[in-house]
Order: structure tokens, then sequence, then C-alpha cells
């Protein structure tokens, strides 16, 4: 689109060229359709002001029997398109600080009063939770006491951030049982920590392993000897139940957090 508002502005001469362009670019509006409506499953109003443009110029470009003065038409077009993005930016923004300030309050409301939270876990969704005897469980409570759920990612800055209050809870906390959950992407030397980590958890136990985390997000870890992933049987089963669990519950952010079950409210 911008081509071609700058090849007008040279003249005419390239209105064959613009046409080429034009035609060109009907395809991918209906690949950018497609994966709006059915992968991301979300509307960008920008993103179909411009599709639209595009179509537009798509339409005009194509050999009619009436001829359309272009330029004219291409003008407006631009001009619209620079009022609506301003529009939508300027809507976009005092949207988002009118939800942060709503979210603000909110959180401040739930660190005051006990009963906020406490009816803000019962809006939340159950969580699809595995706990059996391959789950890694920290800190000082009992099975009868209240469960955290964290998932956390190895290449993530707010888990690091997120792992140190945990190991605070872990050690202060009497009545909170931490089930941790970490999840490495595809790459080897998260893969292998992987492993290590649950290893050290069960020959070792789990301060021993929390240590190893913290070394992991601080930067320190020295990688072992091995340098191949390869998981025996029980640890097959482990890697399954956590990918059901971020599959059931539809993770997709870090870190991910559950109370008794029932996702936390987000904080900011």
């Amino acid at each position: 689109f911008s081509l071609c508002i700058i090849w007008l502005s040279l003249g005419n001469v390239y209105l064959p060229i613009i046409r080429l362009f034009s035609w060109l670019a009907i395809p991918y509006l209906f690949y950018s359709i497609y994966l709006q409506a059915l992968i991301i499953k979300k509307w960008c109003p920008l993103c179909i002001a411009v599709l639209s443009i595009l179509l537009l110029e798509g339409i005009l470009g194509m050999p009619w029997p009436i001829q359309f003065e272009v330029l004219p038409i291409l003008k407006a077009s631009l001009l619209g398109l620079i009022i609506a993005s301003l529009t939508i930016g300027l809507r976009y923004l005092l949207n988002k600080q009118t939800e942060a300030m709503h979210e603000r309050l909110f959180h401040m409301r739930i660190k005051r009063v006990p009963g906020v939270l406490a009816q803000a876990l019962q809006r939340e969704k159950v969580s699809h939770l595995t706990l059996n005897e391959r789950s890694l469980f920290f800190g000082a409570g009992k099975e009868n006491t209240h469960l955290l759920t964290v998932f956390l990612s190895l290449d993530c800055q707010y888990c690091a951030s997120l792992y140190k209050r945990l190991v605070s809870l872990a050690e202060s906390s009497k009545n909170l049982r931490i089930h941790l959950v970490p999840l490495a992407h595809n790459v080897d030397s998260e893969k292998i920590f992987l492993l290590q980590f649950y290893r050290c958890y069960w020959s070792k136990g789990p301060q021993e392993a929390l240590n190893l985390l913290g070394k992991w997000y601080a930067g320190k870890h020295k990688p072992h000897k091995q340098k191949s992933f390869k998981p025996i049987e029980e640890e097959k089963e482990w890697l399954m139940d956590t990918a059901r669990m971020v599959l059931h519950n539809q993770i997709t952010g870090f870190p991910a957090i559950y109370l008794q079950g029932r996702q936390f409210p987000e904080s900011q």
C-alpha cells in the first residue's frame, strides 16, 4: 500500500505496476482473514482497514469497461486509514489505561481483604491437574494444607522473579504445599536440565532441586556431562503428565499459578 502511494505521487506512468502489486496482494487478504478467524481467533480492526484498502486497490486495478479515477480514490482511502488508525490507537491506549487502573484496584483489594481473593478464585475455572507419585512438591505443608500449583518456564524472566518468592514461601509457610511444574521449550539445554532437575529432586531432595533451579535462573548452572535428552520410562511419564496439564488448561503464558485447583487472578 505504501509503495502504491509513493508511485502514484510520481505520476500515472506507474499505474500498470500498481495494478500488478494490487493483484498480487489479493491472495494475502484471504490468508490474513483465515489467520485471524481460525488460527488467532481474534480480529484486528486496523488490519481489517488495511485489507479493505488493499482489496479496493485490487478491484480498481481490474480491467473494467468503465475507467475510474484511481488517484483521488486512493488519496481518500489513505486519509481514511490515517484517521481510523489514530482513532483506534487512541481508543486502545485509553482502554488499556482503564483496564490497568481497575486491575491495580482489584489486586489492592485482594491483598487487603482475604474474602475478595476467595470470591475471585471461585469465579475462576477449575483446573485439570495431575497429582501422583511423580509430582514435585516443595514446602513444609502437608497433604491436607493449601495447594499452590505453579507452572514455570525455564526461559522466562518473570518466572525467575517468581522463583525467589516461591523459595521464601516454601521456607516460611507451614500451611502451604507448592506443586512445581517446570517447563522446557524445544531447546536441548533446557530439556537436559529438566531431567537433571527431576533426578536431583528424587536423589538429593526438594531443597537441593530448588537450589539447582535457582542456579539455572541465575545463569550459574554448570551442565553435566550428559549431552543428549534420553529420559527413562518414569521420566517420560512425568513429561507426559506435564504436557497434558498444559494442554488441558490451555496455558499459553508463564508463570501460571493455581491455588486449590483454581487459576490465581493475574497480577501486574
